[in-house]
């Protein structure tokens, strides 16, 4: 009975081991387990073929000997050829994304900024390990290491299993993403690119980037939802990490220093000549200025 037993454990374990080599592409969230699980396949298999030293050893002077012996290379070769797909697949993972609109690509603009990290970012993503979605958060993660020459890592949590980690970082919803570098952290509440991307950009970037509209000579209202309003160029520039501030040139006196570049957005009135001789002094000094002038304002 036992010797049936570890005759069965040994077909188990090769089966066993054959798992564990697909598991990152069938499990992706049980991959920390894969060499254990390796591990146990291939003990199986050994303890299986010790039970059969005997037989091993009476083949030996047997012309049936070639036949044992090619059984027992064909075994170890599995298990060779497994480990080696294995560890080839862990450090060379390639991916192909088949659909039209590359929905599960990251873009340009994304690839292009992991490729030049400078500083070593960790992501932490705090997902329960059932929670919907948490694969899709993996899957991007994951892509986001690959492209980062070893500058971006990441780990998944489950905020009930390790609620102290999870209290440290001021976790307050599932499925929150923390990125971090040594200096700077921060949270990102949803697991999409664009948003993804933002946080890294914010967590990365030195210094800050402040875009200034000059405000009281008739301007695009920068709250205005309207046609003429400026809400939507606000929205999208901040999406873009740019802080976005009004600027009175005529209480200031001059650009702030911080200013990356200064929007004049369809002036209905003249600027008055102290205005513009703060621009023209702030250009002076490598400012940057971007005027949009409606056509055919003053006529008539």
């Amino acid at each position: 009975m036992i010797r049936r037993l570890l005759d069965w454990g040994g077909y188990l374990g090769i089966l066993v081991v054959g798992f564990g080599a697909i598991l990152p592409f069938v499990r992706p969230e049980w991959i920390r387990f894969r060499w254990t699980i390796i591990a146990v396949g291939i003990v199986l298999v050994l303890a299986s073929l010790l039970a059969r030293v005997e037989d091993f050893r009476g083949l030996f002077g047997r012309r049936s000997m070639r036949y044992g012996v090619n059984t027992a290379v064909a075994v170890a070769l599995v298990l060779g050829a497994t480990v080696v797909v294995q560890a080839l697949s862990f450090r060379h993972s390639a991916r192909w994304d088949l659909t039209e609109n590359k929905r599960f690509s990251l873009s340009a603009q994304t690839i292009q900024l992991l490729g030049s990290l400078k500083a070593d970012v960790n992501a932490v993503a705090f997902f329960r390990s059932d929670q919907p979605g948490k694969r899709v958060a993996e899957d991007l993660l994951k892509q986001y290491a690959r492209y980062s020459n070893g500058k971006f890592t990441w780990k998944s949590a489950d905020p009930d299993r390790e609620p102290g980690l999870a209290r440290r970082y001021g976790i307050e919803s599932y499925g929150t993403i923390v990125l971090e570098t040594k200096a700077k952290s921060e949270k990102v509440l949803d697991a999409e690119e664009e948003k993804l991307t933002n946080g890294l950009v914010k967590v990365t970037r030195e210094g800050k980037r402040v875009v200034y509209v000059i405000q009281g000579h008739g301007e695009a209202d920068l709250g205005s939802s309207d046609r003429p309003g400026f809400s939507e160029a606000k929205s999208a520039m901040e999406k873009a990490n740019y802080e976005v501030k009004p600027l009175v040139l005529a209480r200031a006196g001059k650009v702030p220093d911080d200013a990356t570049v200064v929007i004049l957005a369809g002036p209905r009135n003249d600027l008055f000549p102290p205005e513009l001789d703060a621009l023209d002094a702030y250009l002076g000094r490598g400012g940057k200025v971007l005027a949009m002038v409606n056509p055919f304002q003053n006529e008539g």
